[in-house]
């Protein structure tokens, strides 16, 4: 008998009741933030400043609104994708010269400043001729958070004083492209 209540203790005790529950976990997503560098709200290449039958002495301004229109803080570069320029078409001919053919005339005669954030509190991003511009970075890490926006001033001038403003800038054409690029901060 008492192998008997051995066999029927042993045999019991791996036959027990346990309480358990559980809950499940759903819906588990990543949504990643945004990065969106903009002109006042429109996408695309933006004309800043435009001045056409120019003489010595004519400026023209433009304000560039730069807004990050993502979730995602970032910062601002600005550079200078390229400057083009041309000789045009002089009427006084015996007085051309080899900077008044590739447009390098224009060049220095014209006076460029770039302002961040113009009034109270600006940034100077450049001042000077056209010709001493180089291209690449301006200026880098400017603090550029979700929801925010900058004004870009850019002012043009042909200077009367600059001793290129002659005859020699006549009918010539000058372009330059600048680059605003938004990274993740």
């Amino acid at each position: 008998m008492a192998t008997l209540g051995v066999a029927a203790a042993a045999a019991g005790a791996g036959t027990y009741a346990a309480f358990t529950d559980s809950e499940s976990s759903e819906n588990n997503q990543v949504s990643a933030g945004t990065l969106d560098l903009t002109f006042g709200g429109s996408d695309g290449p933006v004309e800043a400043v435009s001045i056409s039958n120019a003489v010595p002495g004519d400026s023209d301004t433009g304000t560039l609104t730069l807004s990050n229109d993502g979730s995602v803080n970032g910062t601002l570069d600005i550079g200078v994708a390229g400057v083009t320029s041309s000789g045009g078409a002089n009427p006084d001919p015996e007085d051309q010269t080899a900077s008044e053919d590739t447009g390098a005339a224009l060049e220095e005669a014209v006076d460029l400043t770039i302002t961040l954030q113009p009034g109270s509190g600006s940034t100077t991003v450049y001042d000077g001729t056209v010709a001493n511009l180089s291209t690449g970075s301006l200026q880098s890490g400017i603090p550029l958070d979700s929801s925010t926006s900058k004004d870009i001033e850019i002012q043009y001038t042909v200077n009367p004083k600059s001793g290129q403003a002659d005859n020699d800038i006549q009918g010539d054409t000058l372009t330059v492209n600048f680059d605003f690029t938004l990274t993740q901060a």
